[in-house]
């Protein structure tokens, strides 16, 4: 028989999910043994991405043609795909090659390309209807990577508090902070979620265009 993952049932539980998709996580689970799991369907990104599909789905917004920058195992995609109009076509980028095959099991069955290409340099379709990156403390030049989204284009970003963590090289320390960023963007809704752990970690989101 097959044995589930503390934070496979964790990850289930919260979503809800039918017995078919929860084996197939974790067959997915044990197919990728390189990936972090426990980290990549953990509460802290789960709680930050159903965030952002909440703010989505509360101004309306319902894209076909999603690019999810620092895409890594793809959750993003998944969590969207659950929504009533879910997107018909998807794209994930990052450098991580473990972590775009993951991505590709995981979002099996959902028209999805992925590139492995930095986020610096990632080419922007002319048809995409939504930029999204929840990863922005990775961002070493975060303003440069937000000039090269061309006005007019729906984004959705995520940032957080969380110093002391290696990648976390441009955190922001506040709501404010981050929103300081989007001064020349139109800015159509913000949001702060409390992470999980009692710490103080706080995920900013800014949904503009």
């Amino acid at each position: 028989m097959l044995k589930l993952d503390d934070f496979v049932i964790r990850f289930a539980r919260e979503l809800r999910l039918p017995l078919r998709e929860i084996l197939r996580i974790q067959q997915l689970v044990q197919r990728h043994p390189r990936v972090n799991w426990d980290d990549a369907l953990g509460e802290s990104q789960l709680r930050s991405k159903l965030e952002l599909c909440r703010m989505l789905h509360e101004n309306d917004i319902r894209p076909d043609f999603i690019q999810i920058h620092a895409g890594w195992i793809g959750l993003t995609a998944y969590l969207l795909r659950l929504e009533p109009k879910a997107p018909k076509k998807i794209q994930i980028i990052d450098l991580d090659p473990v972590a775009l095959a993951a991505a590709r099991d995981f979002l099996s069955g959902v028209e999805v390309s992925v590139l492995q290409v930095d986020v610096n340099t990632a080419p922007i379709p002319d048809d995409v209807d939504l930029v999204v990156n929840t990863s922005c403390e990775h961002l070493r030049d975060f303003s440069s990577w937000l000039d090269r989204i061309p006005q007019g284009v729906l984004f959705a970003c995520q940032s957080n508090n969380m110093v002391g963590i290696h990648a976390h090289i441009n955190c922001s320390p506040d709501l404010i902070h981050f929103q300081g960023y989007f001064s020349k963007r139109l800015m159509i809704d913000t949001s702060v979620v409390d992470m999980p752990g009692g710490n103080g970690w706080q995920r900013f989101t800014v949904l503009g265009r």
